[in-house]
């Protein structure tokens, strides 16, 4: 549970594509080219300057001119702030900002979104003391904005909320609507509630009430939005009766409940622990992940609103946090936290579900265990935030090359061409070079090309393929006497 130190028996539908596959609207991040000049893998680089906990979730967000912003929970003494930190293209720190300071409770989940005019707003909850008249400690959603370089903050007097117990949200969400507003809100218990627009402070008696739609049974958890063709979609995971992963439209119209396929297992579903890992390609369509199996989860599984199968991710076996984000072409970056702590990666084709080799980033710190984890992909490769109970850590990451190769063993007594292929999410990769051996190798446009090996003394070969903007892949041959 991820509210401030405070404090569903749903129907299956199947929602028709149609409805889905629309186009992307204001709200969609900066469009970029995934040809974006190739950038590095940088180390992973701790971002914030003072201590958070196990449960702080980092929320991200680039602007028009590629820099990275991440908002999140920090110490303040006795109370608490929502740090703002910059990274640049090259993931380095940039430098850091306030958003929020010295309240007596936040949630640990802020929502960092655009503004229609290019800025920025977090979204949160919170209470900014005990002082019962002070309309900041009204227990409603507030706001602090900022312009794109988020050099200073703003927190205005609305509030973004009727309800006063938006400070005690078990998943806070915001998503930017196509006439430039925000719709904002949360869960408590059974309810979700939200609103779309401000309030002034304090908040008139004559307010009407919030949209709210309540599930028969409680509790909802780790919700979160996404905007597409002007329809805003809530997900959320429940541990009711009929648990597992639900979302659901919201707003302009609240839809039916749609649980997510697989989603839970004999009766059984494991929690996200963080908001549901969900995200709108550029074609408009919605796709979520989330865990499969119970109660260890046998793989990741995606899922696109609209569709009735569920799609395993290769080599996801043991993943805890899941997050996710479409880049501009349409490509999916996956990230996530396995059963050891060590956090993971990988990216999409531009369509379809077929992965790339995945990036095994280890863990920040040594030895370190891994919580939140949140991914942002607007620049084709990806920047991962993870937790690491303490502190936060930052790493850019290139997509994974996959190399294989035939044959892999044969007789060291004869000549032999070896044909490897080079790939990315299934797709040949023209003028990679593989080298191993002492041989080399430039693919071809269907990503292949031939190794010669003379006869050669028994033992493996390393082979290594390399191309500009992609992590290196390897595959290990064997000679034998």
């Amino acid at each position: 549970m991820r509210a401030v130190r405070a404090v569903v028996l749903l129907t299956t539908l199947l929602l028709p594509a149609a409805l889905i596959a629309t186009p992307p609207s204001q709200g969609a991040p900066p469009t970029r080219a995934d040809t974006t000049e190739a950038r590095a893998d940088s180390a992973w680089t701790r971002i914030n300057t003072g201590t958070g906990r196990n449960i702080t979730i980092p929320s991200l967000l680039r602007t028009a001119d590629c820099v990275l912003h991440v908002v999140y929970e920090q110490e303040a003494g006795v109370n608490w702030n929502y740090e703002h930190t910059t990274v640049s293209t090259s993931g380095a720190v940039l430098g850091h900002s306030n958003a929020v300071s010295n309240w007596g409770a936040l949630v640990t989940d802020p929502q960092l979104i655009p503004t229609s005019t290019g800025g920025m707003r977090v979204i949160f909850g919170g209470l900014l003391d005990t002082d019962v008249t002070n309309p900041f400690s009204g227990g409603h959603l507030y706001t602090a904005v900022s312009d794109a370089t988020g050099a200073s903050w703003t927190v205005p007097s609305e509030a973004w909320s009727r309800s006063g117990t938006g400070y005690a949200s078990y998943g806070t969400f915001a998503s930017l609507l196509p006439d430039g507003q925000t719709l904002a809100g949360w869960t408590l218990n059974a309810d979700v509630v939200y609103r779309v627009g401000p309030l002034p402070l304090p908040v008139p008696d004559t307010t009407p009430a919030d949209p709210t739609f309540e599930e028969p049974a409680c509790c909802l958890y780790s919700t979160t939005s996404v905007e597409t063709g002007g329809a805003v979609w809530a997900a959320w995971y429940s541990n009711a009766s009929d648990n597992g992963i639900f979302v659901k439209q919201i707003h302009p119209t609240q839809g039916a409940n749609l649980k997510a396929p697989g989603s839970s297992t004999d009766g059984d579903s494991i929690a996200p622990g963080q908001p549901v890992a969900m995200t709108r390609r550029p074609d408009g369509s919605v796709v979520l992940a989330y865990c499969l199996g119970y109660p260890t989860c046998t793989s990741i599984g995606l899922w696109q609103l609209g569709t009735s199968t569920v799609t395993k991710v290769p080599g996801t076996a043991g993943a805890t946090s899941i997050a996710l984000e479409a880049g501009p072409s349409g490509r999916l970056w996956l990230a996530w936290v396995d059963g050891s702590s060590e956090v993971k990666a990988a990216r999409s084709a531009p369509t379809g579900f077929t992965f790339g080799g995945v990036r095994d980033l280890a863990t920040p710190i040594s030895g370190g265990t891994s919580y939140n984890i949140a991914v942002e992909a607007s620049l084709g490769e990806a920047s991962i935030v993870v937790n690491d109970g303490t502190n936060l850590y930052h790493r850019q990451v290139q997509p994974g090359l996959v190399l294989t190769a035939s044959p892999k063993k044969w007789d060291g007594d004869k000549a032999t061409k070896v044909k490897v292929r080079v790939t990315d999410a299934a797709a040949g990769m023209a003028n990679a070079v593989v080298k191993g051996g002492g041989e080399k190798c430039t693919t071809k446009s269907d990503g292949t090309c031939v190794l010669k090996f003379a006869k050669r003394k028994p033992g493996k070969i390393k082979l290594k393929a390399t191309k500009s903007g992609f992590s290196p892949a390897s595959a290990t041959l064997k000679v034998k006497p």
